[in-house]
C-alpha cells in the first residue's frame, strides 16, 4: 500500500513538473530555424568570415601607393629625419631649420608576391564560408537528434497511455473478483504489478521528456521547448547548407589546399626582385640653397641576393601544402564512408519500421485476445501479463524505430543528398 502511495506521489510530481517545464510548442522545422539563428557557434563562424574578408581587403590595399605628409623640425643634424623615409634634400644636411614635406611610396611590380597573397586571401574567405556551412550542417544534425529524442518519448507516452487505462481496468476488475473469492490473491498481486509496470514505463518516458524539453530550451535561451510527437512531424527534410553543390566538408578542405598552394607561390616569389618608386618634396629653410622648394624622385630595383628566412619559409609552405592535400584526401574518404553508412542506416531503418509496425499490430491484437479470454475465464492471468509486456516492448521499439528513420533521413540528406 505504501508503495502504491509513493508511486502515486511520484506520478503527480512528474506531471506537475512536466506542466511547469512546458514551453512553446514548436515543430522540428521551427525549432531548427530558431536555434540556428541564436546559436553562438553560427555567430562566431560568421565573424570569422568577416575577419577573413577584412584581411583580404588589407592584402588588396598593398597594391596601392602610400602617401605621407607633415612638418619636420630638427635640432642638430638634419639628416636624422631620414628615418621617416623622406629622402632627398629635406633629410640631408642642406636643411638648416624647419620644413614641410610629403612622400609617395609605390611598389610598381613585385613579381607575383601580391597576386599570390590575393589569391590565398580569396581562398581563405571561401574557406571560412565553407566552414560556416559545415558548422551549421553539423549543428542541425545534432539539434535534430535532441528534438527527435523528445518526440520519440512523447510518442511512447501516447502509445502507452491507452494501455495504462486498460491495465488499470483489468486490475480493478480482478481486485473485485479477489474480494468475492473468484480469483486468488496471487492474481490480485499480478494484476497490480502489471498496471504498475505500464505506469513505470510512462513515468520514465515523462522524466526523459522533461530533461529533453529543457535541453531544447537551452538552444533557444528559454526554460523549455515542447516538441511534437513523431506522428505530427513533417517528412520534409530541411534544406542543408551546400546541398545544391559540393559538400561543405569538401569545399572547406579544397579551399585550404588552394590557399596553401598560393602561399607556396608567394614564398617562392620572395626570391624575385621588387621594382619600387619613391617621390618626395617639400619646403624647408636652408642657408645653403636659394630655393626653399625641393623634390626628389627615385626608382629602385631591389634584388634579394641571400636571405636564410626565404628558404625556411619555402620549406614551411611546402610542408603545409602536403599536409592540407593529405587532409583533403582524408576528408574525401571520410565523407564517402559517412555516405555509405547513411545509406545503409536509412535502408535498415525503413525495414525496421515496416517490420515493427506489423509486430505492433500483432501485439495489439494479442493483447486484445488475451484480455477477452481472461475476462471470459478462459485464459490465464500470466498469459495476459505476457501480452502486456510484449506490447510495451514492441511499442517502445516502434517509437524508437520511427525516430531513427527520421534521423537517418536527415543524415542521408546531409551526407549525400535527399533520398528518393
Amino acid at each position: 500500500m505504501k508503495r502504491l502511495i509513493s508511486l502515486s506521489v511520484i506520478s503527480f510530481l512528474g506531471l506537475a513538473s512536466l506542466a511547469f517545464a512546458k514551453g512553446d510548442e514548436l515543430s522540428l522545422e521551427e525549432f531548427l530555424d530558431q536555434a540556428v539563428k541564436q546559436r553562438p557557434e553560427i555567430e562566431a563562424a560568421h565573424w570569422r568570415e568577416a575577419v577573413a574578408a577584412a584581411q583580404l581587403d588589407t592584402t588588396r590595399a598593398a597594391i596601392l601607393p602610400t602617401l605621407e605628409a607633415g612638418p619636420v623640425i630638427t635640432r642638430g643634424e638634419p639628416g636624422g629625419s631620414s628615418v621617416f623615409g623622406w629622402n632627398g634634400n629635406i633629410s640631408a644636411a642642406m636643411r638648416s631649420g624647419q620644413g614641410f614635406a610629403g612622400s609617395v611610396k609605390y611598389t610598381a611590380w613585385d613579381f607575383g608576391r601580391t597576386s599570390a597573397n590575393l589569391r590565398a586571401g580569396t581562398a581563405d574567405v571561401q574557406f571560412t564560408q565553407a566552414e560556416s556551412e559545415r558548422i551549421q550542417g553539423d549543428l542541425l544534425i545534432s539539434l535534430a537528434q535532441d528534438y527527435l529524442n523528445c518526440a520519440r518519448n512523447r510518442s511512447l507516452v501516447e502509445l502507452l497511455n491507452p494501455l495504462k487505462m486498460q491495465t488499470a481496468e483489468i486490475r480493478d476488475t480482478i481486485e473485485r473478483l479477489v474480494k468475492t473469492g473468484q480469483r486468488t490473491p496471487v492474481d490480485g498481486h499480478l494484476a497490480r504489478a502489471q498496471a504498475l509496470e505500464v505506469d513505470t514505463q510512462i513515468q520514465i518516458a515523462q522524466e526523459r521528456i522533461l530533461f529533453e524539453q529543457r535541453q531544447l530550451g537551452i538552444s533557444l535561451g528559454r526554460t523549455a521547448v515542447t516538441c511534437l510527437n513523431l506522428e505530427s512531424l513533417s517528412t520534409t527534410v530541411p534544406e542543408f547548407p551546400g546541398s545544391q553543390g559540393a559538400h561543405p566538408w569538401i569545399v572547406s578542405a579544397r579551399t585550404r589546399s588552394t590557399a596553401a598552394q598560393e602561399r607556396l607561390r608567394g614564398a617562392h616569389s620572395e626570391r624575385a626582385p621588387r621594382l619600387q618608386l619613391l617621390g618626395n618634396g617639400g619646403y624647408f629653410d636652408s642657408d645653403k640653397l636659394p630655393n626653399p622648394w625641393n623634390y626628389s624622385v627615385s626608382v629602385a630595383l631591389a634584388i634579394p641576393l641571400w636571405d636564410a628566412k626565404i628558404g625556411s619559409e619555402i620549406r614551411r609552405a611546402e610542408a603545409t601544402q602536403k599536409q592540407v592535400d593529405a587532409e583533403l584526401k582524408t576528408t574525401e574518404l571520410r565523407l564517402k564512408a559517412f555516405q555509405i553508412a547513411a545509406e545503409e542506416r536509412f535502408r535498415v531503418s525503413e525495414t525496421q519500421v515496416q517490420s515493427l509496425e506489423r509486430e505492433n499490430n500483432e501485439a495489439l491484437l494479442g493483447f486484445a485476445v488475451a484480455k477477452q479470454r481472461y475476462q471470459k475465464s478462459v485464459g490465464m492471468l500470466i498469459e495476459l501479463r505476457e501480452t502486456v509486456r510484449n506490447l510495451i516492448r514492441v511499442s517502445s521499439a516502434f517509437a524508437a524505430a520511427k525516430a531513427e528513420l527520421v534521423n537517418a533521413r536527415f543524415l542521408l540528406s546531409w551526407y549525400r543528398g535527399k533520398p528518393n
